[in-house]
């Protein structure tokens, strides 16, 4: 009965290094996949695209030496 036992448990952690390797290789891959942009992000990129482009426009028009 602890041989049963004993085996039940060895076989409990070796499945719980699997399982973390695993969500650790799975959590990896999701932070490398791409986002979805909402509206609301495209609403900000476009935003500071704007800022970006009056910020060189007005440099430009800025007399240089």
């Amino acid at each position: 009965m602890t041989d049963l036992l004993y085996d039940l448990l060895g076989l409990a952690y070796w499945a719980a290094i699997v399982g973390g390797v695993a969500w650790w290789i799975w959590s990896i891959r999701k932070a490398r996949r791409p986002k979805a942009r909402t509206p609301r992000d495209e609403a900000e990129l476009a935003g500071l695209r704007a800022a970006i482009d009056r910020d060189r426009r007005a440099t430009a028009a800025r007399p240089g030496p």
